[in-house]
């Protein structure tokens, strides 16, 4: 790499993390209560139906092409990772609670379009991480985010979700 393209990789650099500094996991203050995942125990004949994507600045659209689309029930516990982490970007402690089995994965297909079936009458959160990358000079920087949404199952229905980010 020349000495022109170093100095604009360093200040590029320097500036990403002087704008976002590398941050450190904060604690949690939800904690854990087994009672609001009851209703989620139960196999259940709704469903979601949906497409993950993000709009550019530019207007164009970045779909969620092969990206995992995380779906977990409203509780205290997911109300706080959903505000704090996926619609805030705060970084937070890992958790011991026993929640592995009420988080479901899909890949989103060639248009980001994804379905979970099954599912228990209730509230959802959903999201799906997508990024690109963007030429700028002498670097590429990646933009994105996280796509996401909150959205009510009804027994025997499927729910229609636009998982993105307003």
């Amino acid at each position: 790499m020349g000495c022109i393209s170093q100095i604009v990789a360093l200040v590029a650099a320097a500036t990403l993390t002087a704008c976002h500094p590398a941050s450190k996991p904060q604690p949690r203050k939800a904690v854990f209560n087994a009672a609001e995942y009851v209703p989620y125990e139960r196999q259940g004949n709704g469903g979601i139906q949906g497409q993950a994507f993000l709009v550019q600045r530019n207007g164009g659209v970045v779909v969620g092409a092969g990206r995992d689309v995380y779906l977990v029930p409203v509780t205290s516990l997911t109300t706080e990772l959903y505000e704090r982490w996926i619609v805030g970007y705060t970084v937070l402690e890992p958790t011991d609670a026993p929640t592995k089995q009420f988080t479901k994965v899909q890949v989103g297909d060639a248009d980001g379009r994804f379905s979970f079936t099954g599912l228990p009458a209730g509230e959802y959160y959903i999201w799906c991480t997508i990024n690109w990358e963007v030429p700028q000079g002498y670097i590429t920087a990646r933009e994105g985010g996280i796509a996401h949404a909150k959205v009510k199952v009804e027994d025997g229905k499927v729910t229609q979700a636009v998982v993105t980010r307003r």
